[in-house]
């Protein structure tokens, strides 16, 4: 009953045109409730204006649990943190920090630091203030979309080999 509402047949409808729509509401879904977050996390960041290279003093991998799996351990989802050490100068004084580095630049001697001119003392690594507070979703709707005209070119030409 509900179909006969809609503008178009749905029953008629390319079961990939319907996971490639729904994929993409999921992203639209996805990136609208991260919006609060991002902002307050803009507003935590807004002092840190100034930018140094800063040099890495040390670094550490850590294994940080990202979800506890309710059945066993077995299950439990974990991620990779690069965590620096790190020391800067502004205007000729040495500051320090730590915090989460880039893990693309897992044993590099430089990362990039924002701090508070006023007070360099203040400060976090780019990649940590870049993580929350940029989106992602036009780089990731342009990888989903790339993907899946390869798929659809791979598929047309097994279908073609097989005729």
């Amino acid at each position: 009953m509900f179909a006969a509402e809609l503008p178009f047949n749905i029953q008629n409808a390319n079961p990939y045109v319907i996971i490639i729509v729904a994929f993409i509401a999921l992203m639209v879904l996805t990136e609208l409730l991260s919006i609060p977050k991002r902002i307050k996390a803009r507003a935590a960041f807004k002092n840190l204006t100034g930018r140094a290279m800063a040099t890495v003093t040390d670094y550490r991998k850590v294994r940080e649990l990202r979800y506890r799996s309710t059945d066993s351990e077995t299950n439990d989802s974990y991620e990779y943190k690069t965590y620096i050490s790190y020391q800067f100068e502004v205007n000729g004084q040495v500051y320090t920090g730590e915090g989460e580095g880039n893990g693309a630049f897992w044993k590099k001697d430089k990362q990039m630091i924002c701090y508070d001119p006023a007070d360099p003392n203040d400060n976090c690594t780019l990649y940590t203030v870049d993580s929350m507070t940029k989106s992602h979703f036009l780089k990731t709707l342009i990888f989903i979309i790339v993907a899946l005209v390869i798929f659809y070119l791979v598929i047309v030409g097994f279908a073609k080999l097989g005729k």
